[in-house]
């Protein structure tokens, strides 16, 4: 059973305890204030660096499959700017003699067609490139019989 007198007296006790300290009341709150925006500022700053972590990531990934499609367009196209089909036509002509170059050139196309019937699954494609491999070969001996027969 509560007394409405007694519990006047204590109400008035609480509160003049209350405003009689009322100094630590607004400390603790405002300590308590600090304490959750400092949460608060904590856990949106690791929001932001796993966002930027996901985007670095989802970056990375993008240059990756470019590399991966860029990679796969020059090997489709027969080798790319790493090792290019006419690197002959660097081949620098010496001495007056051409035939270095052409020598040069019909490795080259011999390294192509050997390439290509390794490479290929459909028979008449690799019985072609069968074919012009020999032609090849026989076009380099031609040239390099020529080459000791001039020496």
């Amino acid at each position: 059973p509560l007394n409405p007198v007694h519990m006047r007296k204590h109400m008035r006790k609480v509160q003049a305890a209350m405003s009689e300290h009322a100094e630590k009341f607004d400390e603790q709150d405002l300590l308590r204030r600090a304490e959750e925006e400092e949460r608060l500022r904590r856990a949106r700053e690791a929001e932001e660096e796993a966002e930027r972590a996901a985007d670095e990531e989802r970056e990375r990934k993008g240059r990756e499959r470019e590399e991966m499609r860029r990679r796969a367009a020059d090997k489709a196209a027969g080798g790319g700017a790493a090792e290019p089909e006419q690197w002959w036509l660097s081949y620098n002509v010496t001495r007056g003699d051409a035939s270095g170059r052409e020598v040069a050139k019909w490795r080259a196309r011999l390294l192509r067609f050997e390439k290509i019937a390794k490479a290929t699954v459909a028979g008449g494609e690799r019985e072609n490139a069968l074919r012009l491999a020999a032609q090849a070969r026989q076009k380099i001996q031609q040239l390099t019989g020529e080459e000791e027969e001039e020496e």
